[in-house]
């Protein structure tokens, strides 16, 4: 019960959080009545988790209908608070972002956060998003900005070959993944991997400045794509890792010590690797 109780007083401080976005009277007005509907009606869930879930989407998804939210001066068109609140988390990485770089490849792009908010900072983004949905409002978000010359959309899934996969798709857009969950709700997606894609695109590897992975459990696959080309990469990397998926974690640990790449955990479950000289040592 006492666990019960703070998660709902968690609960409460994410609709507060969420409200205080910058946008317009009207959206405001959506994001505060959605939170208020969320507020009275979380106790339903005790009840009926189905019901609950069935209305919540209902109203949620009305409410935020073509909702369109600004951040440090980018537009976000959003669908739902989970969308609202990805926007606005702050996972504290946001500095590493900061440093001006020629090529920036962000895989696992969802609708753009991370491309559209540090679009200012590099030359050119490779945005790789599999999922079909994420993928429409992430070439919207792009033209919302009118980054159209710089960002360029991808709707792949990056793993360790080039064809089509299973991916797994979740209740919650920012948790879709080619690593098999509980769901049987799945499609099938085009994949490549980051070796093919750098010699298709004729991209040098020195040009690439950073690389995002936030792909849901499925690191491994990423990095196992990027073996042939890693020893030519002094890029920096801020990927995800998750401490409950030991053999994913170990893999990643090893891998890039092969390569003289050095891992710091930043924040959460985010870490930032960087090539580390061994003469230098």
């Amino acid at each position: 019960m006492k666990k019960k109780i703070l998660n709902y007083i968690h609960f409460i401080k994410n609709q507060f959080f969420l409200i205080k976005v910058k946008t317009s009277f009207f959206a405001r007005l959506k994001i505060i009545l959605a939170a208020l509907f969320k507020l009275i009606f979380k106790p339903l869930q005790l009840i009926g988790r189905s019901l609950y879930f069935k209305i919540r989407y209902a109203v949620i998804n009305s409410l935020y209908k073509n909702l369109i939210i600004e951040i440090n001066n980018k537009k976000f068109r959003i669908r739902d608070d989970i969308d609202l609140m990805t926007i606005l988390a702050d996972e504290k990485i946001d500095n590493i972002f900061k440093e001006k770089g020629k090529i920036f490849l962000d895989i696992g792009a969802h609708i753009g956060k991370y491309s559209i908010l540090y679009s200012n900072f590099f030359e050119k983004i490779y945005a790789f998003e599999p999922e079909p949905n994420n993928f429409e409002y992430l070439k919207i978000n792009i033209k919302l900005n009118n980054l159209e010359n710089k960002i360029i959309p991808l709707n792949l899934a990056v793993a360790d070959r080039v064809g089509t996969m299973d991916f797994f798709i979740s209740s919650y857009s920012v948790t879709h993944s080619l690593i098999k969950q509980e769901t049987e709700n799945k499609i099938i997606v085009k994949s490549t991997n980051l070796d093919n894609f750098l010699l298709e695109s004729s991209l040098k590897p020195e040009d690439i400045s950073l690389v995002k992975i936030d792909v849901e459990g499925a690191e491994n696959l990423v990095l196992k794509g990027l073996e042939k080309t890693l020893s030519l990469l002094r890029a920096k990397f801020i990927i995800e890792i998750w401490d409950n998926n030991l053999e994913n974690k170990n893999f990643i640990l090893d891998f890039f010590k092969k390569f003289n790449y050095k891992l710091e955990k930043i924040h959460g479950e985010y870490y930032l690797a960087y090539y580390e000289n061994p003469s230098s040592k």
